[in-house]
């Protein structure tokens, strides 16, 4: 789950910095056991973040730290080439709420549909 944007924003660089580094390699070990293959020339990705409490949140917060760090998870892994809107998109960011009686922490499904 990414870190809110409000929550790293006037924070120590040092400290955003790891934030990224921990959601990117989290991607990557999510990518690698999926299975997701390299060298594509197009990937788009919707992303559905489940939380325990319903409440309003602000997509700009999330999607930007997730959004850096997939495209960097995505290079990194060469399934694409580059990060830039050529290669690939975040289409949607979703909120939900987890099932009533739900105890784990929050998540993010990720759905990735690729082109060869």
């Amino acid at each position: 789950m990414p870190v809110s944007f409000n929550s790293t924003r006037l924070r120590n660089w040092a400290v955003v910095q790891r934030a990224h580094k921990r959601l990117k390699e989290q991607l990557m070990l999510s990518m690698l056991a999926e299975g997701v293959p390299k060298d594509q020339r197009y990937v788009e990705v919707d992303a559905e973040l489940i939380f325990k409490v319903k409440r309003r949140r602000d997509e700009g917060n999330f999607r930007t730290p997730l959004e850096k760090a997939l495209g960097d998870a995505l290079v990194d892994l060469r399934i694409l080439p580059d990060d830039t809107p050529t290669y690939w998109r975040l289409r949607t960011v979703r909120f939900e709420v987890a099932a009533p009686g739900f105890k784990g922490v929050p998540y993010m499904v990720l759905t990735l549909k690729t082109s060869a």
